[in-house]
């Protein structure tokens, strides 16, 4: 069994990517950073032990992605590990993926997510059912045959929603999803702070206006591209419609966050465009 990694980056913190590196290279594992020409790319590329591909521009994480898959692939690898650039892997993140029995039938593995702003278990993953959980893509182990099999992430999301949407397809095509239990990965969503109102707590992420953007574009799309599995079990009432998913983080952006107006035009230009997009999912590899 081959396992190959590809991390992307995007104006990187390189203690973060050296950290991770300087695990992964212990394992003698192919390692591709595909990064989406960051101002600091001249130190990036001074790391030993890792190829690289070097957009020419911000092309966004799926094609980031499968451009790297697509490069890993040429070496035959049979699994993928994914990361992000503010994902820190744990001392023996390896160890439960290498020790396991891998069954045939489950495209992707995915760790228990302890959220660096809190540092606690975070709730990154979608919860669909008793059984079916949508995790992030980073630090996930996915399968290259079936990575292939759907077609590789949407490059037309561009960042929010792209992992989202590529579990789903997964599941489309009757492949499963499995946690492991041992194996934990340190990340970050947004940059988490509390906020009380009329004395309860609450939190905001604190995201960018970008970030809002896409999100409003991409994520009524998908709602609407996989209502049928969406509308099923414990995720129905959550996913009825893209406002029941999304109005309670919207909610605490204009309550609690900085920048609400540029976020609140942001949000308005994004559900705008999401008639861009299309519903019906398109292969690029």
């Amino acid at each position: 069994m081959k396992l190959g990694v590809v991390i992307v980056t995007y104006n990187p913190k390189l203690d973060i990517v050296k950290k991770n590196l300087s695990l992964l290279s212990k394992n003698n594992l192919k390692i591709i950073i595909v990064d989406n020409a960051s101002s600091n790319i001249n130190n990036l590329r001074q790391l030993n032990g890792v190829d690289f591909i070097l957009e020419k521009k911000n092309v966004g994480i799926a094609k980031a992605l499968n451009d790297g898959v697509k490069y890993l692939n040429d070496f035959d690898m049979d699994w993928i590990l994914t990361l992000d650039q503010d994902s820190v892997l744990d001392d023996s993140y390896l160890t439960e993926f290498f020790q396991i029995n891998l069954n045939e039938d489950i495209s992707t593995y995915y760790p228990l997510v302890i959220d660096r702003n809190i540092n606690n278990l975070a709730s990154h993953e979608v919860l669909l059912n008793d059984e079916i959980r949508l995790p992030i893509q980073s630090g996930a182990f996915i399968k290259v045959k079936d990575y292939y099999l759907i077609g590789g992430m949407d490059e037309s999301l561009f960042i929010d929603g792209v992992d989202f949407d590529f579990f789903l397809q997964l599941l489309v095509h009757k492949k499963k999803i499995q946690q492991l239990k041992f194996t934990f990965l340190y990340h970050q969503l947004g940059n988490i702070s509390s906020r009380t109102f009329f004395g309860r707590k609450y939190y905001v992420t604190n995201h960018s206006p970008i970030r809002y953007y896409y999100n409003y574009r991409n994520m009524p799309v998908i709602i609407k591209r996989y209502r049928g599995l969406l509308a099923t079990g414990r995720a129905g009432k959550k996913f009825k419609s893209f406002f029941n998913y999304e109005y309670k983080r919207t909610l605490k952006m204009i309550l609690g966050e900085d920048q609400k107006i540029k976020k609140v035009k942001s949000i308005l230009k994004g559900y705008h465009d999401r008639k861009l997009l299309s519903v019906e999912r398109k292969r690029y590899m």
